[in-house]
């Protein structure tokens, strides 16, 4: 069968580029074909991704830069922090499809289609995406791509995670390269939960990032409004160059979203892999990489389970449901959370690898009554 192979990668962003990029490395191209297929080329940097590790990963060779100490500030609250053993780490968009292409496409086992998907479905074993006037199959299909919004239930929230950000440069050096700002609530809260990231990526340019939690998204001209004032209140910059601009938009929401169904996978934000309670998602979608890889090895994909653990879900529920109905504001949760844990243990509870006893540690830090409200919240 020519449009048949062995997997399919529908969608080629930090997912289903990870993905690929673990199966090479886990030789799982040795012998059977790849096929990628997504409607942009990636020849842009569209966006950044940041994260934190503790030792060098899959995609250290293209982290533009990194950092040792993390500061958050509120308006009663500044905590810097040397975060060893963590490094905070940034990769640009561009230098990672630049680099995971070139690594591909050097693979004789290994095509690339683009085209807009249509369809992905099940049939006879197995899965199907229509792409452009074509269909293919392949044994497995791996998706990252949502063609049809969640259906939210009464019970369930539905957030979203937007930014609007700049790499400015500077006439003065004002910058610590090596100190980046992690969340800044110091700005106004008038559209619902909302910080700031300064990374520093020498003394003169910084990645400046305006970010929200609220359930819409601003005009262009409020972003550009609210960035501005930043800039000039908070880090005193009247004259400024910007080289490049980024938005996006991540849904933190606790929606039940499918891993497995049948002979299609979902990866990604469309796989359940974006933590809830931040939107940090590339780490989790290098974990669910690592037990896709093990798992065709193994022939065992039917058991497949979600990364985000069960007891992370339960606690970011609660937490969206208090954000949603403004019980307390976003800047009080995450101002209690710093003022009373190391950004240390707040990286490892963002990273669902706490223990109990500090995920307990984490929650004793807000106000019981809010959340107790949320916690028995039935959706009426």
């Amino acid at each position: 069968m020519q449009n048949h192979f062995n997997y399919i990668i529908a969608g080629c962003g930090a997912a289903g580029l990870s993905l690929a990029m673990h199966m090479l490395e886990a030789q799982l191209l040795e012998g059977n074909t790849l096929l990628l297929i997504d409607n942009n080329r990636k020849e842009q940097n569209d966006r950044t991704w940041c994260f934190w590790e503790k030792n060098p990963g899959l995609f250290e060779s293209v982290v533009c830069k990194q950092w040792n100490h993390l500061e958050t500030f509120s308006i009663d609250l500044y905590r810097t922090e040397n975060i060893n053993p963590y490094r905070y780490k940034m990769i640009r968009g561009i230098d990672f499809y630049t680099y995971c292409k070139s690594k591909l496409s050097a693979h004789k086992n290994v095509q690339w289609v683009t085209a807009n998907i249509q369809s992905i479905f099940n049939s006879n074993n197995l899965g199907y995406v229509v792409a452009g006037k074509q269909e293919y199959s392949a044994s497995y299909v791996f998706s990252s791509i949502l063609l049809e919004p969640p259906k939210i239930s009464l019970q369930q929230t539905y957030l979203l995670q937007h930014f609007k950000g700049y790499v400015l440069e500077t006439d003065a050096a004002i910058f610590d390269p090596d100190r980046a700002t992690f969340m800044d609530f110091r700005v106004a809260q008038k559209y619902g939960t909302t910080f700031v990231y300064v990374l520093p990526l020498t003394t003169t340019r910084a990645l400046v990032e305006y970010t929200l939690f609220s359930a819409n998204t601003l005009t262009e001209t409020q972003y550009k409004a609210e960035l501005d004032e930043y800039i000039q209140t908070f880090l005193q910059v009247k004259q400024y160059r910007i080289i490049e601009e980024e938005f996006g938009i991540i849904p933190m929401t606790d929606y039940p979203f499918k891993v497995i169904e049948q002979q299609i996978c979902y990866i990604g934000t469309a796989g359940g892999n974006t933590r809830a309670s931040s939107g940090f998602t590339f780490q989790f979608i290098q974990k669910q990489a690592k037990k896709i890889t093990a798992a065709l090895q193994n022939n065992q994909m039917n058991k497949l389970q979600p990364v985000i653990s069960s007891r992370a879900k339960f606690l970011d529920r609660v937490l969206l449901k208090v954000l949603d109905k403004n019980y307390v504001s976003g800047r009080t949760v995450f101002s209690g959370i710093f003022k009373k844990r190391k950004i240390k243990s707040v990286l490892r509870f963002m990273d669902d690898e706490a223990s109990l006893l500090q995920d307990m540690q984490i929650a004793l830090t807000q106000p019981k009554w809010p959340f107790l409200k949320a916690l028995l919240f039935k959706g009426k």
